[in-house]
């Protein structure tokens, strides 16, 4: 309805990036095939999406002269078309809807968050960090969070599959419960810096 995906709805920070974006670009991005340099972030000071910025990127989609152009600009600046609820005054294309988030924490950011913490993100090693959690941990992890579920009452959600074994059957629902609710204590002590739990519960707090 939005004619939006979720990418467009993460820019609320940036014309060029997402809460993923790496605040220091090591290469030169491009949109709508026109090429923009190096570019870097303030975190503390990141550019918001507006109607403005929405405006104006529907005015170069609608410049761009090819066929495949126009899509790839679509897919650069993740619009579809015009939204037609944007016709209505009180509306605010980037104010006035929430972020959606079943797709964007839950089948996003958890998923890119479990795959770090088992090493299996795209190939990535830690680098000089050390945020993985081993594999015998995650056996405890799954052991305890099949032992909670013996004692949570059906009336707060399904059982919880395991999550060492049975990730790839978790659904939205099975995700917010584990996150929200079992996580802060399923991962306390079990990373190999504090930092990183401490991370975490600022995510958590958000979830919640």
């Amino acid at each position: 309805m939005l004619c939006v995906s979720y990418h467009w709805s993460l820019r609320h920070i940036a014309d060029l990036g997402t809460i993923l974006c790496p605040i220091y670009t090591t290469t030169q991005p491009t949109h709508c095939n026109q090429h923009i340099g190096l570019i870097s972030y303030d975190p503390h000071n990141l550019p918001l999406h507006s109607d403005d910025t929405y405006r104006t990127q529907l005015t170069n989609i609608k410049n761009v002269h090819s066929a495949g152009s126009q899509t790839q600009c679509e897919k650069d600046y993740s619009i579809n078309r015009e939204c037609i609820l944007t016709e209505l005054p009180p509306i605010s294309i980037s104010r006035s809807f929430p972020h959606d988030w079943m797709h964007l924490c839950l089948e996003n950011h958890r998923k890119n968050l479990v795959s770090f913490w088992k090493g299996t993100y795209k190939g990535m090693d830690e680098g000089l960090e050390e945020y993985w959690i081993l594999d015998h941990v995650w056996a405890v992890i799954s052991k305890e969070t099949a032992a909670a579920s013996n004692t949570i009452p059906a009336s707060f959600g399904q059982r919880t599959p395991n999550i060492y074994t049975e990730a790839h059957v978790f659904t939205a629902e099975d995700w917010s419960f584990w996150l929200i609710h079992l996580t802060p204590l399923l991962l306390k002590g079990h990373f190999q810096c504090l930092k990183y739990y401490k991370h975490f519960m600022k995510f958590n707090m958000i979830l919640k």
